[in-house]
């Protein structure tokens, strides 16, 4: 396996996508490059295009936004959570999840 962490230039002209991303957050950052927070956006939407497993930052609101929409559109795409939520009632739709609590 490798892991690499994908420059936001690199997201919005990239061809091809790993088969697992991840997508930590999603915030309006970055705009001194994008032209406006959408195009931000869809750059870093870019690294779910051939991804079969997706996992998102559940407590982005956000990448929550993208994730129902994969599971909407995107039924061949497995979706994994992870947040900082230490109940389980956290993700009560059935999806996958991982905590993660601080101590």
């Amino acid at each position: 396996m490798i892991l690499s962490k994908l420059q936001r230039q690199k997201l919005m002209t990239m061809k091809k996508s790993p088969n697992v991303s991840v997508i930590t957050n999603l915030s309006p950052n970055h705009l001194d490059i994008h032209k406006d927070v959408n195009e931000y956006y869809e750059a870093k939407k870019n690294i779910l295009t051939n991804a079969t497993r997706v996992v998102l930052n559940y407590d982005n609101e956000l990448t929550k936004e993208i994730g129902k929409l994969i599971a909407t559109e995107n039924a061949e795409k497995e979706l994994f959570w992870f947040g900082r939520c230490n109940k389980p009632t956290c993700v009560n739709d059935g999806e996958r999840a991982v905590f993660v609590e601080d101590d």
